[in-house]
């Protein structure tokens, strides 16, 4: 008896050796649905087929039962696989009994990347996994990452009782065609809870990236500055947040765009001046 003890996929193996320790035969079942709740049965007889006896939720019923023949090796079920292509392991995920995954995979992270999304071809983002597709055969989406990163702020100098806040982000030119960099700024207070700021988030100040802040030709980036001015002095102490948005045309000639948030989460002109 088998005890799951969280979500995934398991490959089992069964080899049987004869008196002297010679391997006889080999019988493998790849990636059999597990979660926390299986419970699987099995009685390894030499002689037989394998079988595998599932209670995928652990009330003592089997839900599925796969029988393998002596020697071979076969797959339980359709596989979708998640490649995040950061050095993490890779995710795998059985479809269920109708060919459908029902799964939404956490978000990596790779540091100076911004995650776009999971493709089956990071050269065309018309590929994009959605959860609840069917499934026919195994696929492997692979995580697509943006070379965009939001950078700290800076206070502007104060000019007739008046002060700004400049957000700087550093951006690669080493994937797909750039067709428009900028930065979004909103003050904290107008952006609800648990959202993060898009384009079409309400009342945003835009500032489109057309003059670079440093541009370094060896390594293949620039740096460009999200300005917002005119702060009265009576608005000096609220919070301002912002998120950098690059607009990329993908291989296939699909436009995207990518955020990368403000990593302080917000800041007002008096925290930088101190």
């Amino acid at each position: 008896t088998l005890d799951g003890t969280g979500d995934g996929t398991m490959d089992y193996t069964v080899r049987y050796y004869n008196s002297n320790d010679e391997l006889q035969s080999e019988t493998t079942i790849d990636d059999v649905p597990i979660t926390k709740d299986t419970i699987i049965k099995t009685k390894p007889v030499s002689t037989e087929d394998m079988v595998l006896e599932v209670d995928s939720d652990g009330d003592g019923t089997v839900d599925k039962t796969y029988t393998v023949p002596k020697g071979e090796t076969v797959d339980a079920e359709n596989i979708v696989k998640f490649n995040p292509d950061n050095g993490d392991q890779v995710i795998k995920r059985a479809v269920d009994s109708e060919g459908k995954l029902n799964y939404t995979p956490e978000e990596p992270t790779k540091d100076g990347y911004t995650f776009v999304g999971w493709y089956e071809d990071t050269d065309d983002t018309t590929t994009v996994y959605k959860s609840g597709a069917t499934y026919t055969k195994d696929v492997t989406y692979k995580a697509k990452w943006a070379h965009v990163k939001m950078l700290g702020a800076q206070v502007k100098a104060v000019v007739y009782d008046k002060s700004g806040i400049r957000f700087g982000t550093k951006i690669y030119n080493d994937g797909d065609e750039i067709v428009e960099k900028g930065t979004i700024i909103l003050p904290k207070s107008l952006l609800p809870e648990g959202e993060t700021l898009t384009l079409d988030t309400p009342k945003i100040a835009r500032s489109i990236g057309k003059v670079n802040y440093e541009v370094n030709e060896d390594q293949n980036y620039v740096t460009y500055l999200g300005t917002l001015i005119g702060i009265p002095r009576a608005q000096f102490d609220k919070q301002i947040t912002a998120a950098a948005y690059v607009i990329y045309m993908d291989k296939a000639g699909n436009e995207y765009t990518v955020y990368s948030q403000y990593p302080n989460g917000s800041k007002s002109v008096n925290d930088l001046l101190k």
